[in-house]
């Protein structure tokens, strides 16, 4: 990695080749621990990754159920109406039919 950065006393003591095996040892330790930080990372990730989904879907469920409560209420409100309108509508052609055979009954007399 870095042989040319070591201390002089370091190359003395282990000379070059003794240095060149410590920055492969070195090398090693510092990406088998990069290895480990990333897996419990990834593992962490994956673990709040699955709290968060979950939490969403309850959420989502809730929501949804709301939604469809909503719909439901919507469309009772949209029945009530159709049927008052329709009575009303009913109402209206009986009272025309009514207003009709009244005018040809005084008309014919």
């Amino acid at each position: 990695m870095f042989a040319f950065a070591r201390s002089l006393q370091l190359r003395e003591t282990l000379g070059n080749e003794g240095l060149v095996e410590l920055d492969a040892a070195l090398d090693e330790v510092g990406q088998h621990w990069k290895e480990d930080v990333l897996e419990i990372a990834a593992n962490r990730f994956e673990r709040r990754l699955g709290v968060e989904l979950s939490q969403f879907r309850v959420e989502m469920a809730r929501e949804l159920a709301a939604v469809k409560v909503e719909i439901s209420a919507s469309r009772l409100s949209t029945i009530r109406w159709v049927a008052g309108l329709l009575i009303a509508h009913a109402g209206v052609v009986i009272g025309t039919v009514f207003a009709m055979m009244t005018f040809l009954v005084n008309a014919l007399k």
